[in-house]
């Protein structure tokens, strides 16, 4: 079990008050400061709580400080933290500000923090933050601070340490996250809904994921507005109260946040009962030898599938020159020929 020293190192000068604090994440029985160099703890010093606090600190306070912790177990784990106090009195304590003290950043975006430093030698600069460590995504350029893509786990205090020959001093800035989620949908139902004419149908949008709530809007791929019986309904329902030829197609849903914007695609396809013609139409009269041709047109959707069959009435020979489904040639070959074609859909 190893403790953990806050600040981690002091930088001071004579007659400063600082403190040190120990701090252990497993339960424990005591914590004890001592000095590595065997010197005696400081006498104006005291321990409350974890807490090392030395008043009046003078030049021969420096040193290494160890805080040891022991567990109910008997388990022991120590840190130190060096403490120096300058001797002399040239130079110019350093003076901390930060900017922004507080501030909240969308998730994802970046973050940044500026410590601004005055004091003679020139104060290093070093950022921390507090109970953890400085997230990967992190960098230090000159005295600013920023946080590249910023998620939920980058939310904290951040401090500003500066320090140089006469002594430390810091400033800490918290920095809350607005939660970002990008869309993320799914079409009920997934395949294409197959429906009539007259008929309703109902196409949904689902919203799985996002943050904050995207908003839901249907579209159509060939760019058309939505028909006149189609109604956009909340969440993200889109019904068709009464299908017609043109509501057959392709059907977009966007979900859009400030996060992003993701789209899916639904298909309504429309069948029709087919509607035949014959030409000629009726009976048709021909001559032995002749050569007749039927022609069928069909419409519908899907479009149907057309098949010639025939009612046989007398015995005949008939003799197939050309079909192609929709139109159907033959000859005669008999002087009396009596029969009925069918036209199959």
């Amino acid at each position: 079990m190893k403790p953990r020293i806050t600040p981690g190192s002091y930088y001071g000068k004579s007659g400063d008050k600082f403190t040190l604090t120990c701090q252990s994440r497993e339960a424990y029985r005591s914590i004890d400061w001592t000095r590595k160099d065997g010197h005696l703890l400081p006498y104006s010093s005291s321990v409350e709580n974890a807490v090392l606090t030395v008043y009046d600190a003078k030049p021969e306070d420096s040193g290494v400080y160890v805080c040891t912790v022991t567990s109910y177990s008997g388990t022991r784990g120590n840190e130190s933290a060096v403490v120096s106090i300058a001797t002399g009195t040239q130079g110019e304590y350093p003076e901390v500000r930060i900017e922004p003290q507080r501030q909240t950043i969308s998730q994802g975006s970046t973050a940044e923090i500026v410590c601004n430093v005055s004091g003679f030698p020139p104060p290093t600069i070093k950022w921390t933050k507090v109970g953890d460590a400085l997230p990967p995504n992190a960098q230090q350029i000159g005295s600013v601070l920023r946080i590249n893509n910023v998620q939920i786990s980058d939310r904290g205090v951040y401090v500003c340490v500066a320090s140089n020959d006469v002594g430390i001093a810091q400033a800490s800035s918290i920095i809350e996250i607005d939660r970002r989620e990008a869309p993320v949908v799914e079409i009920y139902p997934s395949k294409t809904q197959t429906v009539t004419i007259g008929s309703s149908a109902i196409l949904q949008c689902r919203v799985t994921a996002g943050i904050p709530q995207p908003t839901v809007v249907w579209s159509r791929s060939n760019g058309l507005p939505l028909g006149s019986t189609v109604e956009q309904l909340s969440n993200g329902v889109l019904k068709f109260n009464a299908i017609v030829n043109e509501d057959n197609g392709e059907y977009i849903c966007t979900a859009e946040n400030a996060a992003g914007k993701v789209t899916a695609v639904a298909n309504i396809e429309v069948q029709t009962v087919p509607v035949v013609t014959l030409r000629p139409s009726g009976t048709v009269t021909v001559r032995e030898n002749d050569y007749v041709r039927l022609e069928c047109q069909a419409e519908g959707f899907p479009l149907p599938t057309v098949q010639w069959s025939k009612y046989v009435r007398t015995e005949a020979t008939l003799r197939y020159v050309f079909s192609n489904f929709n139109i159907i040639l033959f000859h005669i070959s008999l002087k009396v020929y009596a029969g009925e074609f069918l036209l199959s859909l």
